[in-house]
């Protein structure tokens, strides 16, 4: 009997459990909203990557007797001021938009999550230093700040994604530490710290997975923000110059013109709003599957 009880509990398999990321992906897939920013975005990434195949036209093709033409079978969404087909130039300043775009994002994670980590676990003076130095650059508006550093480094679109990622780093860096300064209490982290792991290990191990979540949320919203202030630095004339088709200086070339030609200014306009309102709301989603108060 002892044998057969001991065979009979040997054979019971436990239940799979789910998975916290496959669990985020459920809920994340019930918001209709979070997915329909979601399709978007993946059809303007894949317009972006398909432009050089799928673009009608030439970007920067001109054709002087279609100047300013509305919309037709021929160019769906017209032409521009010098006779250049609109979508075509949608659909390659894409790629230039989002690509900015995540550098942007990417300058700010890699100086920012790290700041904010070594600045929220090692506290005292170093805390109190790094802290400063973020404060210090708060006391200016990101975007005038970024336009002070493209001042300096000259009017390019890659100058003003390195002046907008630097003007990134303390919303990360802060968000960071104010987690690690609630995570490091944990009693796995104290268990570690006691056991002698190295603080290496304690950082990127025990103390950034469970951060992670804020941080893909703020990456998610930061990406929209990085997007409309690249191209208001285009709009500016601090970003992208003649002849990038990129979606910021589309605007700015197409403003004289918005009433003779609105539909210069409308396509850029509609498609940086979209991809902006998609961001965010993929971030809004982000935000609600991965809060754990909302999970059953």
């Amino acid at each position: 009997m002892t044998g057969q009880g001991t065979t009979r509990r040997a054979t019971v398999v436990p239940r799979a459990s789910v998975s916290l990321w496959r669990e985020t992906a459920r809920r994340f897939m019930r918001d209709r909203a979070a997915v329909l920013g979601l399709v978007i975005i993946a059809l303007i990434v894949l317009a972006a990557i398909t432009a050089p195949l799928l673009a009608p036209y030439d970007p920067i093709e001109q054709t002087l007797s279609l100047r300013r033409t509305p919309p037709s079978p021929q160019h769906l969404l017209g032409m521009d001021e010098l006779g250049r087909d609109v979508l075509s130039r949608l659909m390659y300043g894409a790629n230039q938009t989002l690509v900015s775009g995540v550098f942007v994002v990417l300058i700010g994670l890699v100086i920012g999550v790290p700041l904010g980590l070594v600045a929220g676990y090692a506290g005292g003076f170093v805390e109190g230093l790094a802290m400063r130095f973020v404060d210090g650059m708060l006391a200016f508006p990101a975007f005038l700040l970024a336009i002070v550093i493209v001042a300096v480094l000259g009017p390019t679109l890659q100058n003003a994604t390195i002046a907008i990622g630097i003007a990134t780093i303390p919303a990360f860096s802060r968000l960071v530490r104010g987690n690690v300064l609630s995570v490091k209490r944990n009693e796995y982290v104290v268990a570690a710290v006691s056991t002698g792991a190295p603080t290496g290990r304690i950082l990127w191990g025990h103390i950034l997975p469970n951060v992670s979540a804020s941080i893909i949320v703020l990456s998610t919203v930061q990406l929209a923000n990085a997007i409309l202030s690249v191209a208001g630095l285009s709009f500016l004339g601090l970003g992208a110059q003649p002849p990038t088709p990129e979606w910021g200086l589309m605007l700015r070339s197409g403003r004289e013109y918005i009433q003779q030609a609105p539909h210069i200014t409308i396509a850029p306009g509609m498609a940086i709003m979209l991809l902006v309102l998609s961001f965010n709301l993929v971030g809004d989603g982000l935000r609600d599957a991965l809060d754990p108060r909302l999970r059953r």
